[in-house]
């Protein structure tokens, strides 16, 4: 089969990208409550300690395959130009070279791992009875991390065919499996194992909904490794360079940040960390719902070189980003101390300095790069990227050498702070002096955050001479009272300053009613 029978013209990539961002919405929301309740189940049954455990060993195995990222991105990017140019043999070809990769990397990653892997326990600091378990669970969840790169080959597949939303509903699937038999696990009394358990069952299911899904959309029966030729490894290798850059500053933002917490203080700490992460990163989720079906529309769109529908998504994606970045930013840190006596139960003082942290940084993050980002690797200037990634590389690692020798487990965090934050401000000005965009979507960006860490700071003023809730269905009344009034007043806001465009914003608002509606019908 050598041509495609899709209808591949502007009007249907903009109804794919829409629908798709809005079906990724929806599954973005149910994951954020998946993984909230999961995370809940984790700390009150194996306490604040093992949860943190648990996130050392992610980070280690998250640096392990740090190449993940760059290999399936790449194959996306040449998957979604092969759909617009009506390739399905190169589809073919680049998802047998993506399975090589993966494998090869197993077949080499597995055994170090398992060679190593007392010398890794002992360097996270993780105590006598839990170090057992976790020398046997580290190389099977790396194991299962890289091997699930072929999945995410397949997720590739679909993306690429403009069905990025049906991906996004196949990963809220296997996040609600992988942590319902985590769960299950936890409350059987099996500790640790359960989330390799569950890492195993959201494997398995992926893997097999994708591989039906990559059949039924691209013909694809033929998973055996494919050996590449010289020209492929020189053509992709260079995408996958820059995007591979990337991959390694984030694994120093985030994942490194785990080991030299738990290594200069505690897996403990890595646990208030990660409850922070999961509060400030709610930003990051549900903000980047419009990320990969931006990649595959550009992608397609670009095949055609059509640069004038280009700049319209990019206007209306910017608006739809710096709407909900705003909005959500706003209501978690203005409201942080509520939602956590709602997730956790309680009030915990140790994870308010790391959540600011790192909800300055994912709102700059998100609101001045989550569009342009994708945008790049879209046309296949993924260059444009990794320019502002080598500045927060360079300079997370400067930061981190000398602000960790000093304040240790803390610094690292402030380290990786302030390098994405000031590398967000240098990607804005170097993406809009490279391309011919228009200015008004890199002016929106910086009104944004400013009017942001305003509305949080006064919120947070004025709270002070609030008395805290005492409890869940307190902090709920709090949040339902206080919340719709600080999303309402930072909309028509923002709305009646001409930061938000009322036009855009408004017609993508009618257009989702309608088709609500038509569905309801």
């Amino acid at each position: 089969m050598s041509e495609f029978h899709h209808e591949v013209t502007f009007e249907s990539i903009q109804h794919r990208l829409f629908n798709n961002s809005l079906w990724m919405f929806g599954c973005r929301i149910t994951a954020i409550l998946i993984s909230l309740v999961s995370v809940y189940v984790v700390v009150a049954k194996i306490g604040v300690e093992g949860f943190g455990i648990w996130e050392s060993l992610q980070g280690v195995s998250m640096i392990c395959i740090l190449f993940q990222t760059a290999i399936t991105g790449t194959v996306l990017w040449r998957i979604s130009n092969a759909y617009g140019s009506r390739n399905y043999d190169e589809v073919h070809r680049i998802t047998r070279l993506g399975t090589t990769f993966f494998l090869v990397a197993f077949c080499l990653l597995y055994p170090l791992l398992c060679f190593s892997r007392r010398y890794i326990v002992n360097m996270l600091n993780i105590p006598a009875e839990f170090a057992d378990t976790a020398e046997w669970i580290l190389p099977n969840v790396v194991g299962l991390m890289v091997l699930n790169g072929i999945t995410e080959v397949l997720g590739a597949v679909v993306s690429g065919f403009q069905r990025a939303g049906l991906n996004s509903m196949v990963q809220t699937g296997a996040l609600a499996l992988n942590n319902l038999i985590a769960i299950v696990g936890l409350l059987l009394g099996y500790g640790l194992w359960s989330l390799l358990m569950g890492l195993f069952a959201g494997f398995l299911f992926s893997g097999i909904i994708y591989f039906l899904n990559a059949h039924k959309l691209a013909g694809i029966t033929n998973l055996l490794p494919a050996i590449p030729t010289l020209s492929e490894l020189i053509y992709l290798s260079k995408y996958c360079g820059w995007l591979l850059i990337g991959s390694v500053s984030m694994a120093l933002r985030d994942h490194a940040d785990k080991v030299i917490i738990a290594h200069f203080a505690s897996p403990l700490w890595v646990g208030y960390y990660g409850i922070a992460v999961r509060l400030a990163s709610v930003v990051l989720m549900v903000c980047s719902f419009f990320y990969v079906p931006l990649i595959a529309a550009v992608g397609a769109l670009k095949t055609a070189g059509d640069w004038s529908d280009i700049r319209n998504i990019y206007v209306k994606v910017v608006a739809m980003i710096g709407l909900f970045a705003g909005v959500l930013a706003l209501l978690i840190g203005g409201l942080y101390d509520r939602f956590t006596i709602l997730w956790i139960g309680k009030a915990v003082p140790e994870v308010a300095p790391l959540f600011f942290l790192l909800l300055m940084a994912n709102v700059t993050a998100v609101t001045l790069t989550g569009a342009g980002s994708a945008l790049g690797k879209g046309i296949g200037r993924a260059d444009l990227e990794t320019y502002y990634v080598i500045i927060c590389l360079i300079l997370n690692i400067a930061l981190k050498l000398i602000l960790v020798p000093i304040y240790g487990a803390t610094g690292t965090v402030v380290a990786s702070t302030v390098s994405w934050t000031i590398g967000s401000f240098f990607f804005i000005a170097i993406l809009h002096l490279s391309l011919p965009l228009p200015r008004k979507a890199a002016i929106i960006p910086f009104l944004l955050i400013t009017a942001d860490a305003v509305f949080i700071l006064a919120t947070r003023s004025l709270l002070a001479y609030c008395p805290m809730p005492s409890g869940r269905l307190a902090a709920f009344i709090s949040i339902a009272i206080i919340g719709p009034v600080l999303i309402g007043g930072y909309v028509i806001n923002m709305i009646a300053l001409g930061v938000l465009p009322f036009r855009v914003i408004s017609a993508y608002g009618l257009s989702l009613t309608e088709k609500l509606k038509r569905r309801a019908v």
